[in-house]
């Protein structure tokens, strides 16, 4: 996939362990990652989209506009 949602807690696991077993499936380019979390001490990584719950529709479009490098259209 060219673009995945994670939750950065999952109940089995990390959602970072999910990214990386992604990115071992031989994806070039690994797949963009928009983060999901509601722990407010998880910080930003660097360049990546993290959102926080709960999350509203017009901030997963803006995030969705984001990642895919959207320029057309408003993604406020």
């Amino acid at each position: 996939p060219g673009l995945v949602m994670l939750d950065m807690r999952l109940p089995d696991g990390l959602g970072s362990e999910l990214r990386d077993s992604l990115a071992r499936m031989g994806a070039v380019p690994p797949p963009r990652v928009i983060w999901l979390t509601a722990d407010p001490t998880v910080p930003e990584n660097g360049g990546e989209i993290v959102l926080r719950k709960p999350v509203t529709a017009l901030k997963l479009k803006s995030a969705l506009h984001a990642a895919l490098g959207c320029t057309t259209g408003r993604s406020d």
